[in-house]
């Protein structure tokens, strides 16, 4: 038995929209104010949540690492030397990333969202790229299917840089 309900988030100090889906065996909370990250997840019978959401860099959520290694090319009011990096709850600043559409499916049991996010060492500047994500669970799964388009200016090979990482999704927990 699938349910969704709107409820505020669980352990964020602001008071933002929480999708909760449950089902017999656990409870996910995404937070649509934060690019429609997993903010929550325990067990059905318990709000024992086991999510960090200490800051936009952290919660379940997809994350992209490229070059180039400085942001002196972006024009980013920041003096460190991090990599473009599109993060899916926003920026290190606080800046919340941009939900485009979302839609909840009762008969599927399915949210899906598109997302605009942000960069993650920037000042509320939106990556070139959108994030469309479909989450569902199945028993004790939690099923996440992310579908990410790339749309950068800059078709540099940054080979000089190295391979990046790629968190999709990236799991902070405590």
């Amino acid at each position: 038995d699938k349910v969704f309900q709107i409820q505020k988030t669980f352990d964020q100090k602001d008071t933002s929209e929480t999708v909760l889906m449950t089902n017999d065996h656990i409870k996910v909370g995404v937070d649509l104010a934060h690019g429609a990250v997993i903010s929550h997840l325990s067990a059905a019978t318990n709000d024992i949540n086991v999510v960090n959401n200490y800051d936009n860099g952290r919660h379940v959520q997809s994350t992209i690492t490229a070059g180039p290694d400085t942001w002196t090319a972006w024009k980013c009011k920041t003096s460190d030397e991090k990599p473009w990096q599109a993060r899916q709850a926003g920026d290190e600043m606080g800046h919340r990333s941009k939900i485009l559409e979302k839609e909840y499916n009762s008969t599927t049991s399915t949210l899906y969202v598109k997302v605009q996010p942000l960069q993650w060492s920037c000042s509320a500047v939106p990556a070139d790229m959108i994030y469309e994500q479909t989450i569902s669970l199945d028993g004790t799964a939690v099923w996440v299917h992310t579908t990410v388009h790339m749309k950068r200016h800059d078709v540099g090979k940054y080979e000089k840089f190295g391979m990046k990482d790629l968190e999709l999704p990236s799991f902070y927990i405590s």
